[in-house]
């Protein structure tokens, strides 16, 4: 059986990338892999590292669309009383 650090080694990956791979394959985000994830993730990151680089960016740049969504609807949400009359935030 091999090592954690002989695995990563065998499929081009830092081991320093771990925790990004792993996140990368839970896709539930339920802190588990189970077979299903692990299989579409085998098939989205084949090749080399660089697959996994740009896995680990879409995920990240996803993060960063997800939160400035979240903070737009924020804003729009947000009423301002200017002399009592509310209207939104544009």
């Amino acid at each position: 059986r091999a090592s954690p650090g002989e695995f990563f080694k065998g499929i081009d990956v830092d081991p320093s990338e771990a925790k990004s791979l792993f996140s990368l394959i839970d896709l539930d985000e339920s802190g588990a892999i189970d077979a299903e994830e692990f299989l579409r993730a085998c098939v989205r990151l084949r090749g080399p590292a660089m697959a996994l680089d740009a896995a680990v960016l879409v995920q990240r740049i996803q993060q960063v669309a997800n939160d400035l969504e979240e903070q737009r609807q924020f804003m729009e949400s947000v009423l301002v009383t200017k002399g009592g009359v509310q209207t939104e935030v544009a």
